[in-house]
């Protein structure tokens, strides 16, 4: 046992070959190239820091969200000073940007403000998102160098950016940066647009108390679901009797399926008793609970509780998942393995064909609904939610029953693009689950961006993976499950 540690310990220092992984580089398979960027990262060498750089020009994301991951590996103020320059945040890359500003943001030395700040003048509206949102995780582990007066002035010039999300990044960013709550929260609540509503509630999550009740009753107020979904999870978070009994509330008086299960849902969880959407016993259980109680702090973390979904009345079923919402997109993983001809001449497309006709045969007519089914591209087959009437449900049908596209399969293009509409509270992926093309293919990357966002927009992600190995079931379903939604896994045929 002792000569076995010594030769791990030994294998762990043996020098890299710089000369080998460099060739590697220029290998056709993008795992090749991706494999010598780890090696790099573990160098640490000005030569190996210069060819991991160079590599987020590599058109392969997965070799680009290894140079994320590497980049942070040198912390010499030579080599971080040209993460600022013309090959990171100054290139005019917006993607380049963007792994930039997630290498700085898990990095652990100092971060010139100054340089962030210039990065929230981009014009693109998601390389200032993620400025905004590398300020805000840099902020938090007081990783700033010298003053962030330009910075700051910077997020209050963004706090009136054109892009919703981008003004809610900065407000949260800002609070971050100052270590102070925004003094009109009560009033972002009420009027601000909803994403920056959103934000407003998440600051407040930080602290938690008896005065962030008027605020998240507010937040129940709102007209825009996402806001209400928001006020639910925070008020989850806040276990208080009082909590209890706005939540009740809400399930009251909410008129979105999706919205208010995820009520009853932290009901549930907070209780331990299942009463489903049952008011009036969710109401007797609220009004007797003591006045000082509050929920076990296991209750309150994640979103959905211990009962199984197939209880709830939803208004389809996708391959075994009861689908709750009526403002629902279905992402179809349509690269490679959907057309593979099997022994008997069938493909599993065909039966893909027949599992989403029943599902779509499931729909109530209140809902709206999108088919997206993607490759490089997503093609949804309408241009936003579509009611389900039978015309509409039998054209999308016919659509995609005379779709012949494969090729690879973009996952976060897909999800990001459908995440953009506001109309959506439910977003459900089908495939197996493997990125193979796009500019995101490490699903961790997809997770932290997704729940960035999804803080200001609060849609549920769920998947139906077929035949996924566990590591990928595994990593789907903590994905999933922070957004509220769950994973199914199905067995290829």
């Amino acid at each position: 046992m002792i000569i076995g540690g010594l030769v791990v310990a030994l294998v762990g220092v043996l020098p890299v070959d710089l000369k080998d992984l460099s060739a590697k580089l220029r290998d056709k398979d993008e795992r090749a190239r991706a494999e010598a960027i780890e090696g790099l990262g573990r160098d640490g060498s000005k030569e190996a820091f210069e060819l991991v750089l160079g590599a987020l020009k590599d058109p392969s994301s997965r070799v680009q969200d290894a140079v994320e991951k590497a980049l942070p590996s040198w912390s010499e103020p030579a080599f971080v000073a040209q993460l600022y320059g013309k090959k990171g945040l100054g290139d005019s890359d917006a993607w380049i940007q963007r792994h930039t500003l997630g290498a700085l943001a898990t990095a652990s030395y100092p971060i010139d403000a100054d340089a962030l700040a210039a990065a929230l003048s981009s014009k693109e509206p998601r390389v200032r998102f993620a400025a905004c949102h590398a300020v805000e995780r840099i902020a938090v582990r007081a990783g700033f160098a010298g003053k962030t007066d330009k910075l700051s002035k910077m997020l209050d010039k963004l706090a009136k950016d054109p892009d919703e999300e981008v003004r809610a990044a900065a407000l949260v960013g800002q609070a971050r940066l100052t270590k102070r709550l925004p003094a009109d929260a009560q009033a972002l609540v009420e009027t601000a647009p909803p994403a920056v509503a959103c934000a407003a509630l998440w600051l407040q999550a930080t602290e938690l108390g008896a005065p962030a009740l008027p605020l998240l009753r507010s937040g129940l107020q709102r007209k825009e679901r996402s806001v209400r979904a928001a006020a639910i999870d925070h008020l989850r978070l806040l276990a208080t009797r009082d909590a209890a009994l706005a939540l009740v509330e809400a399930i009251k008086s909410e008129t979105n399926p999706a919205t208010l299960w995820r009520a009853a849902d932290a009901l549930e969880a907070l209780s331990g008793v299942s009463f489903g959407d049952k008011i009036d016993l969710w109401q007797q259980w609220a009004s007797n609970l003591p006045a000082a109680w509050t929920a076990q702090a296991e209750s309150r973390e994640g979103r959905k509780s211990s009962n199984d979904s197939t209880s709830k009345s939803g208004t389809a079923v996708l391959a075994g998942m009861p689908i709750v919402s009526t403002r629902v997109a279905i992402l179809i993983d349509l690269s490679g393995s959907v057309w593979e001809k099997r022994a008997d001449g069938t493909i599993p497309k065909d039966d893909l064909e027949q599992e989403l006709a029943r599902t779509l045969d499931g729909f109530t007519p209140e809902t709206r609904f999108q088919l997206v089914p993607f490759t490089e591209d997503p093609a949804a087959l309408s241009k936003a939610l579509t009611p389900a009437t039978p015309q509409a449900v039998a054209k999308t049908k016919a659509d995609f029953a005379g779709l012949k596209t494969s090729g690879k399969g973009d996952y976060w293009d897909a999800i990001e693009q459908t995440l953009a509409d506001p109309e959506v509270d439910t977003i459900i992926v089908y495939g197996d689950g493997a990125p193979s093309g796009g500019r995101r293919w490490d699903l961790a990357r997809m997770e932290l961006d997704y729940l960035a966002r999804n803080r200001f927009r609060r849609v549920e992600l769920s998947a139906v993976l077929v035949g996924a190995s566990k590591g990928l079931t595994e990593r789907w379903t903590a994905w999933c499950v922070a957004t509220g939604g769950e994973v199914k896994s199905v067995s290829k045929r």
